[in-house]
């Protein structure tokens, strides 16, 4: 657990130093990486098939996808999948304009405060919109990380179900 603190935090540090480019892609980065902790934590325990469906080219291998899935399959609130999903706005937005986007441009700005807003974040402490979406980004990363330990401490991975026959029918000609 200490060692995976550190972790977080060596990326937090690194993390609040890069571009505004490259920290829209990291932070969207690490909640996927997150949420494919909390679905692998979820689904039934057999990893090939796991993998065949989180991999990358995968059904379930992309970034909105995942998202999607854990809402629907009750592991995020509503918040979390607002948030995820304006996150993923903001990362796809810095992924696909060439150059000079940053938190600044109306577009992002309009985002960030959706995120304040959604999130809560009291303006007198979250001045900028990239404090925002760093806020934002840590939070969630937070509350799947928390959801991920709760469903592996509590043992709550979906279980493969096994039939059993309850009543074996038999036709006239059989008797």
């Amino acid at each position: 657990m200490a060692l995976k603190s550190q972790d977080l935090q060596g990326f937090v540090e690194e993390f609040q130093k890069e571009s505004d480019r490259a920290t829209a892609i990291l932070g969207a980065a690490l909640l996927d990486e997150k949420l494919l902790h909390l679905l692998t934590a979820f689904l039934v325990s057999d990893s090939k098939q796991v993998d065949l469906l989180l991999g990358i080219e995968q059904p379930l291998g992309s970034f909105g996808a995942r998202i999607r899935t854990a809402y629907c399959l009750g592991l995020v609130t509503r918040n979390a999948f607002d948030i995820l999903t304006i996150i993923k706005g903001i990362r796809n937005a810095f992924a696909h304009h060439l150059h000079g986007l940053s938190f600044a441009d109306p577009h992002i700005a309009k985002d960030c405060g959706r995120l304040r807003v959604i999130s809560k974040m009291p303006s007198d402490v979250v001045k900028s919109n990239r404090d925002a979406f760093l806020s934002a980004t840590l939070s969630a990363q937070l509350e799947l990380w928390g959801t991920t330990t709760s469903i592996e401490a509590g043992h709550r991975r979906c279980k493969v179900p096994e039939w059993k026959t309850l009543v074996e029918w038999r036709s006239s000609q059989e008797k």
